[in-house]
């Protein structure tokens, strides 16, 4: 299992004022409340969120194990399509954002060169 720390990072706007241009500063990573969810409905149907893995208070994410899962429909892995939104409270309002987490299958050898 190869965990992933996520992270809720914010940026300000330049002197444009505008968002997402090339004058915007990066703050930085900020404290951020985490939520989990299904990517979409075959994620829902094949109730991705209970089986690919859990996400802490942190930002960090620990896949489950590996290999065929008797409890899945179909005894397939714990591979998942997952939708990980954060948000960071800036005073009185709370901004979020989302992106998809997709986990696969584990790799069982471990070439010498990568």
């Amino acid at each position: 299992k190869v965990p992933a720390q996520l992270e809720a990072i914010a940026y300000a706007n330049g002197p444009d004022g505008k968002a997402g241009t090339d004058d915007d500063v990066r703050l930085g990573a900020m404290p951020a409340t985490w939520r989990v969810a299904n990517l979409n409905e075959v994620a829902e149907k094949m109730q991705d969120t209970r089986f690919a893995g859990e996400l802490t208070d942190t930002g960090r994410f620990i896949p489950a194990v590996a290999g065929p899962n008797p409890e899945r429909k179909y005894g397939t892995n714990n591979a998942g399509e997952l939708k990980v939104t954060a948000t960071v409270k800036d005073g009185s309002r709370e901004v979020s954002g989302s992106a998809p987490l997709i986990v696969t299958v584990q790799r069982f050898n471990d070439p010498t060169i990568r």
